[in-house]
């Protein structure tokens, strides 16, 4: 996981989403976390006022999340509360907030209830009758 992010680095991936949710939200309105002073350098030319940016990220979240309901709001408590950074150790309801949140720059034309319900519908059953994804050929652990 990268440990710090500039504004146009976001690319609305697990791991940005995590680190937004973590550093960024807690934040006011169009605040971006100070870069540590081993990363500084490179800066690149922003067209924009500076806590543009910063506010527009948050507010796609903010909003993404709240297509989610209550998953998305455990994971932000997971995150933010229970300190969980690493996709892994994430309890399976906010997993599947967090997937349905990162899809890109551009958001689900699906709803949260159908995405859900399409994941579910791409889950089988193998001979040895361990549930599979489809999508991937990978056994799902339940």
């Amino acid at each position: 996981m990268v440990e710090f992010y500039r504004p146009y680095q976001v690319k609305y991936l697990r791991d940005d989403i995590i680190w937004v949710i973590a550093n960024v939200l807690p934040l006011e309105a169009g605040e971006w976390p100070s870069e540590p002073a081993e990363n500084c350098g490179g800066h690149k030319v922003n067209h924009s006022a500076p806590f543009e940016t910063p506010g527009m990220i948050r507010a796609e979240i903010e909003y993404r999340l709240k297509l989610t309901k209550e998953d998305g709001e455990t994971l932000v408590w997971e995150i933010q509360v229970g300190h969980t950074e690493d996709y892994r150790f994430l309890c399976p309801v906010a997993k599947k907030a967090l997937n349905y949140i990162c899809s890109g720059v551009k958001r689900r034309n699906q709803t949260y209830s159908e995405w859900l319900r399409d994941r579910k519908t791409k889950q089988v059953t193998n001979k040895l009758g361990n549930l599979v994804d489809i999508t991937t050929s990978k056994c799902v652990i339940t």
